[in-house]
């Protein structure tokens, strides 16, 4: 889901992909739980008149499967440029000339724990916005740690895990992934941590780049860096709690160095920082042992079916990069504009490897 993390069973696998990880790379968010503009409805097309029965229709016309691979390294090579959403709000929603800021604010808002901040909430089981409320509990120089008014939770705990945060994935990501959007859309360099209930059945966490855009462009932003925290499926303080922090962060980085990417390559680096903090990987690598025929470069917005797709992307960017130059090459590749896997062919020709992707592939099955 490219941006959507799993709950965990008690025998620690993922179960229940912005996109929230689900992304889908045709929508303007990582994740999709609806439309960025009510209202924005598909016109019906215009019938056209129908072939006459006994037509003679033009037989098509073969191709030599060279052409065909040269068009298909053609397409490849093209860097497939991101929807502009800021230019579709001023010329369809804002009906203006003027360009839209790509900041919410210019000056940092110096919150305090004990304030209270309104948030949009997205369920991602029913795709709907619920507006909530809740209490900054904790900061450290780059946290804010919220809970929603009317939700128990350990305070203590949250503290302890927004420490270990700051001092260990935090440091830890940016430094295999790459920095996010900072100070961002609020001017602030501290990351919002919002821990609620329903955000779906399944759901442990999400990030959403809804929210890295202005309430101009879309309504439901909270304009913040932030990811959201399900109370209902993980405790604070806990592995499994700041491993999902691992996790979602990387997708926050992974917006901003790479946003035109595929669900498979985002959630299995996303996994891979769950490793890579030293945390469990929930079990996603025997899901995918049990089923070794998933295709690596594909992904599904079934639920259970996803497991397999988080442990083949896991494992294969996990191979990669202890073949073929260590972690710091996966900064390398999100900073390649092209897609996969002509930027993995990039990185790997600056090494001087002779392998391209498919000699990858080909290897690691």
């Amino acid at each position: 889901m490219q941006k959507q993390y799993l709950r965990r069973h008690s025998t620690s696998t993922l179960w229940g992909i912005f996109l929230l990880t689900w992304a889908i790379l045709i929508s303007p968010w990582l994740f999709t739980a609806c439309a960025p503009f009510g209202g924005l409805t598909t016109g019906s097309a215009t019938p056209t008149s129908a072939v006459e029965p006994g037509s003679n229709l033009p037989s098509p016309t073969p191709q030599s499967l060279q052409n065909l691979l040269q068009t298909e390294q053609v397409l490849l090579m093209t860097p497939h440029p991101l929807r502009d959403l800021y230019s579709l709000a001023r010329r369809l929603k804002l009906h203006t000339p003027a360009p839209i800021p790509h900041v919410g604010r210019t000056t940092p808002p110096n919150e305090h724990v004990g304030q209270e901040d309104a948030f949009w909430l997205s369920n991602l089981e029913t795709r709907r916005y619920t507006r909530i409320h809740a209490k900054l509990v904790s900061v450290t120089p780059h946290v804010y740690m919220y809970v929603q008014d009317g939700q128990s939770a350990n305070l203590a705990a949250l503290q302890s895990s927004a420490n270990t945060f700051e001092t260990q994935i935090y440091p830890t990501d940016r430094a295999t992934y790459g920095s996010e959007w900072s100070p961002g859309i609020d001017s602030d360099v501290h990351l919002t941590i919002l821990n609620a209930v329903g955000l779906g059945r399944g759901v442990g966490g999400y990030f959403s780049s809804e929210d890295e855009y202005p309430t101009s462009v879309n309504p439901y932003s909270n304009e913040r860096e932030m990811f959201y925290v399900s109370l209902e499926g993980t405790i604070p303080g806990s592995a499994d709690y700041n491993s999902t922090l691992a996790h979602e962060f990387q997708h926050m980085i992974h917006w901003y160095q790479h946003p035109v990417d595929l669900s498979w390559t985002n959630e299995g680096m996303s996994v891979l920082a769950q490793h890579i903090n030293g945390y469990s990987s929930g079990g996603v690598e025997q899901s995918f042992l049990q089923q070794p025929d998933t295709q690596l470069n594909d992904w599904t917005d079934n639920m259970t079916m996803a497991l397999a797709h988080y442990g083949a992307g896991y494992l294969f960017m996990d191979y990669f990069a202890e073949h073929y130059g260590g972690y710091a090459i996966l900064k390398e590749l999100l900073r390649d504009p092209t897609s996969p896997p002509v930027n993995f062919d990039h990185v790997l020709a600056r090494h001087g490897y002779q392998d391209r992707f498919n000699d990858v592939i080909e290897k690691w099955y």
